[in-house]
């Protein structure tokens, strides 16, 4: 994914789509495979920041070469992946699970969100991530 993120600093979208759909294949498999999320020193969660990372960057390239329904699936399925992932947490990590998720999900733009009906930083979010924990 390194290698996505340069090249799309240099506006190589197409090249670097590979790049960050592999990541995010293999993000999913792993989170899937762990069910628990794999906590790291900082309060971090390494699988679901490592989706999130290739899911928006995988949008980000379909995004620029005007691929917005792929956009639309690729922020869909990044969104409810972390959220899936946050019912495994055990209780005592739900605070941490929840902050995790709120970081990861910063870098989802929220006007993308917004966009596709998703609820952003209004009092219905947090209803969602609060059942996600429960």
């Amino acid at each position: 994914m390194q290698e996505g993120q340069a090249l799309m600093t240099r506006s190589h979208y197409r090249t670097a789509l590979p790049h960050f759909g592999s990541g995010f294949e293999i993000a999913m498999i792993l989170l899937a495979n762990d069910c628990q999320p794999v906590q790291v020193q900082g309060g971090g969660y390494a699988d679901v920041e490592r989706l999130v990372d290739a899911g928006h960057g995988t949008a980000v390239c379909y995004r620029q070469l005007g691929q917005f329904h792929l956009e639309k699936n690729y922020l869909l399925t990044t969104y409810y992946a972390v959220l899936e992932a946050g019912e495994f947490v055990r209780r005592a990590q739900s605070v941490i699970y929840r902050e995790a998720i709120s970081r990861a999900l910063e870098k989802i733009s929220e006007a993308s969100l917004a966009s596709y009906g998703l609820p952003d930083s209004d009092p219905a979010q947090h209803h969602v991530l609060s059942r996600a924990m429960h």
